[in-house]
């Protein structure tokens, strides 16, 4: 009997030495990330140090909310609550979503956000992580509203503008001073000289 005890006791030594382990590896994971890290159910359970620089919010400020979801922006927030309540369920949710989030200082941004269902101190919670991607989303922004602005000023330019393959000369596009000129339909059978034109 007494052996078994001290067999009991060996081994609930080393699970405790395995899962400190295991929570010491967790945490320099999530410490040495640039992706935030959190720990949802009602409220936050836990964040790491990456979504304190997304948010602008502190670890402190953050737990101490009284909702999890009240940084996230309000076009968001209820299909957020609705996906949380689906998954903590076990039902099928899409994991990933881009969503948007009002920081500490009110400006916006924009995140690539992924959850799962994980089990935290014996109760379900959402693990969740996210990537801040407001820059490339500026820079699409930018590029689209700059493609915009170029197809509208080719289209609409007074002069005979086309655009070819370099490698055939076959017209791929014409403006509509082009089109007006040489016609609409047959400028996709015309050819430009792929040698002997400077740029």
């Amino acid at each position: 009997m007494r052996r078994a005890s001290c067999r009991a006791e060996e081994m609930l030594i080393r699970d405790e030495s395995l899962l400190s382990k295991k929570n010491g590896l967790f945490h320099k994971l999530t410490e040495t990330t640039t992706s935030a890290i959190f720990i949802v159910r009602e409220k936050f359970l836990y964040v790491n140090s990456a979504a304190e620089a997304i948010t602008g919010y502190s670890e402190e400020e953050l737990l101490a909310m009284p909702d999890w979801d009240t940084i996230i922006h309000p076009d968001y927030r209820q299909l957020l609550k609705d996906r949380a309540t689906a998954r903590l369920a076990g039902k099928q949710v899409p994991q990933r979503d881009e969503i948007c989030i009002v920081t500490r200082n009110g400006e916006l941004r924009w995140l690539d956000y992924t959850a799962n269902v994980i089990e935290h101190n014996g109760t379900a919670a959402i693990l969740g992580t996210a990537i801040d991607v407001t820059e490339k989303r500026n820079v699409e922004s930018r590029l689209r509203l700059s493609e915009e602005k170029y197809s509208k000023t080719f289209k609409s330019s007074p002069a005979i503008v086309c655009m070819s393959n370099p490698e055939d000369g076959i017209i791929i596009e014409a403006n509509h001073a082009f089109e007006q000129t040489f016609g609409s339909v047959s400028y996709t059978h015309l050819t430009l000289p792929t040698t002997g034109i400077r740029g």
